[in-house]
């Protein structure tokens, strides 16, 4: 796709409305939230790349699953910071409820 100026239409404004003509906004807003958890995570606890996964996310509440109790425990302890973060990263507060099941 080209603007006007003949130039290149980049891809972070061409997906969103893509997304949004084909009724897809929810699973695309999924999939970043999922992918910044990804990135997020193991820079609190590095075994958490391996250890958790993100599951589901609805009406704000991130739902992560988690293979060792001691680190769903940790992780716990850090919602706040890691919800902070993860919102701060999709440029507006989407994450309201972080969810650890072990």
């Amino acid at each position: 796709m080209r603007n006007q100026n003949s130039k290149f239409t980049k891809l972070e404004k061409i997906i969103p409305e893509s997304a949004q003509a084909h009724n897809l906004e929810k699973q695309f807003t999924k999939y970043k939230i999922f992918s910044i958890w990804e990135k997020v995570a193991p820079g609190f606890f590095t075994e958490a790349k391996e250890q958790t996964k993100p599951i589901e996310f609805e009406n704000g509440k991130l739902t992560i699953a988690c293979l060792s109790e001691e680190l769903g425990l940790r992780l716990k302890q850090v919602c706040e910071q890691v919800m902070r973060i993860m919102n701060e990263m999709l440029g507006r507060k989407l994450v309201y409820v972080l969810v650890i099941e072990m």
